[in-house]
């Protein structure tokens, strides 16, 4: 993951986010009794078009099975004739034909020999005179009854049609022949039109092998074909039912079925609704729903952000304005929100009081700070004096004896005078390190070869450690100056502090080389007791003084603390 990366929490929501996230939950059990309520209603509505579809199917298999009944009845009064069951040809056809002018939805009727022979027809044109080949004729003289056989080419012309047959018998009920009509398909088709189907739908009446014998609409394209393998199983279904699935024309639909076994017709028949048709209303209810509530949840949104953007984004912005004002220097900026006891409201009367204290507090401050200023220049002035004039009470008192004292007295003298100018510039409060060590290193320093090295990181130091490092520097200078590394041309000073963790985080390192062999002195001089006594009064120091023949050197450690105010800072050293 990327440092960069913020991650998403609901802290980190604006106010309108808070408010549409605060809407969207209190609508959403709403939103949840709509969803319920139409998904309830496309249930209801699917159960009716399941029980829509298997009503109409039972209609067409009862209208079905009053046509194959009046066919089996007709059959059943023709062969009753004795100029039917006695093959007289003449006298038969013209029967037949009689009875065939009368009744369309049939197309032709023949009377055929217990061998298949056809000894009349209601028409002259039938081939083969043979029928002992077609099953329904072997199962009418098998059976001893009526049979309704398979789709097949007519006897009677050029189309294919559902023939029906019955056995003939004679007094002692052997069988003597067999009559056979067929059901003329385009009048079957006229009856499946009478139904007005809806936009999508379908009629299939089928023959047991699952051969359509009858399909409305687009006839042309199924009668006479054989209905899906998926369909198969419903043909050979012992109960009626219905169930949802792709239509042979492509249409999603519910389907009612009638199997043969259980319409007694030998016929299966289904009637398809389109799904889109019957669910047309209950969709365009429920897109009319969906859309009142988008409407309304964005009214209701627009609502919230508008009443958001009055009770809490603009006092807010107000809010947030004032105290932007403010970090710019305008005391005078307040928020004007009137408390009427709300929380925002007392949060700004809270805030407005708080700027007014601090406004007041920043004139009294401002005051004090003039004060200090004039007391500072004052005392300025004052200790300047003072010095000048303890510089001109030594002049004059060691007038005629100018000696090493006198010396260092006035060396030290003006050593705190520096220091206490350079103080005086940041206002007695803080000072930079590197330039006290430089003013105080300045007299002792030659100019085009500078006898001292400096290196540490930059550090801001209060002004009490400056006035004590100062004048332990000058000690080190006058003792430099007189027994070490400043006495002859060739030596060097090198000075050096670092800021280190732990208990001793500051070290200050006098390192003196190239001047004279030293060695430690019988006893500590007053320079050496100044030097700690200082540092070990202002800054809790430990000095550490060794002479090493190379050498002087001396190492101070104290505290960070103890060097540094509170807003110092320190960085390392290039």
């Amino acid at each position: 993951m990327g440092g960069n990366e913020i991650s998403w929490h609901p802290r980190n929501l604006t106010i309108t986010q808070r408010l549409i996230a605060l809407t969207a939950l209190a609508m959403l059990p709403a939103v949840a009794v709509v969803i319920f309520y139409i998904a309830s209603l496309h249930q209801q509505k699917e159960r009716e078009v399941h029980t829509l579809a298997l009503q109409q199917a039972q209609m067409v298999s009862l209208e079905m099975e009053r046509i194959i009944s009046g066919a089996e009845g007709l059959l059943l009064s023709l062969k009753l004739s004795s100029t039917i069951q006695e093959f007289e040809s003449q006298d038969c056809e013209r029967y037949l034909a009689a009875v065939q002018a009368e009744l369309a939805r049939f197309l032709g009727f023949a009377v055929a020999d217990s061998e298949g022979t056809v000894r009349c027809a209601s028409t002259t044109v039938m081939e083969p005179l043979q029928i002992r080949d077609r099953p329904y004729f072997q199962e009418a003289v098998e059976t001893g009854g009526f049979v309704v056989g398979e789709f097949s080419r007519s006897k009677f012309g050029e189309l294919s049609s559902l023939p029906l047959a019955l056995a003939m018998k004679d007094g002692a009920g052997n069988v003597i022949g067999v009559i056979m009509t067929e059901i003329n398909p385009d009048w079957l088709r006229g009856r499946l039109e009478e139904r007005n189907l809806t936009e999508g739908s379908s009629i299939t009446v089928t023959d047991r092998s699952g051969v359509i014998i009858a399909r409305e609409p687009f006839p042309e394209r199924f009668v006479g074909t054989s209905v899906p393998e998926h369909f198969l199983k419903l043909v050979g279904a012992f109960r009626p039912g219905s169930l949802l699935l792709d239509d042979q024309d492509g249409t999603r639909s519910v389907l009612g079925y009638y199997p043969p076994a259980f319409a007694g017709t030998g016929l299966f028949i289904s009637v398809a609704l389109s799904t889109e048709s019957a669910f047309r209303e209950i969709n365009a209810s429920t897109y009319k729903s969906i859309a009142i509530a988008v409407i309304g949840a964005a009214a209701v949104f627009v609502i919230a952000w508008m009443v958001g953007e009055q009770l809490f984004r603009r006092p807010i912005r107000k809010l947030l304005d004032t105290i932007s004002a403010w970090r710019r220097g305008n005391d005078t900026a307040r928020t004007g929100i009137v408390d009427d006891g709300s929380e925002i409201a007392s949060l700004a009367a809270a805030i407005d009081e708080y700027m007014d204290k601090l406004s007041a507090d920043r004139v009294a401050r401002r005051r004090a700070e003039e004060h200090r200023n004039l007391l500072v220049r004052e005392l300025d002035h004052r200790v300047k004096n003072i010095l000048a004039t303890v510089q001109a009470i030594a002049t004059q008192s060691f007038r005629n004896e100018r000696s090493q004292a006198f010396e260092v007295f006035t060396g030290r003298l003006a050593a705190m005078a520096s220091t206490h100018d350079m103080l005086m510039k940041d206002n007695w409060a803080t000072a930079e390190i590197c330039k006290i060590i430089e003013t105080a290193i300045k007299p002792f320093n030659e100019e085009g070869r500078p006898r001292f090295s400096l290196s540490g990181p930059p550090m801001m130091i209060r002004a009490r450690a400056a006035l004590a490092l100062s004048l332990a520097v000058h000690e080190l200078c006058t003792n430099a100056v007189k027994y070490g590394a400043l006495r002859t041309d060739a030596g060097h000073v090198a000075v050096k502090w670092m800021v280190e963790p732990g208990k001793d985080g500051f070290i200050f390192t006098w390192t003196e080389r190239g001047g004279l062999p030293v060695s430690p002195p019988e006893r500590p001089g007053f320079g050496t007791r100044m030097i700690e006594r200082a540092l070990a009064a202002e800054l809790s120091a430990s000095t550490d003084l060794s002479f090493p023949a190379e050498g002087f050197t001396c190492r101070v450690k104290c505290a960070l603390s103890s060097i540094v105010g509170d807003d110092s800072s320190t960085e390392k050293a290039a």
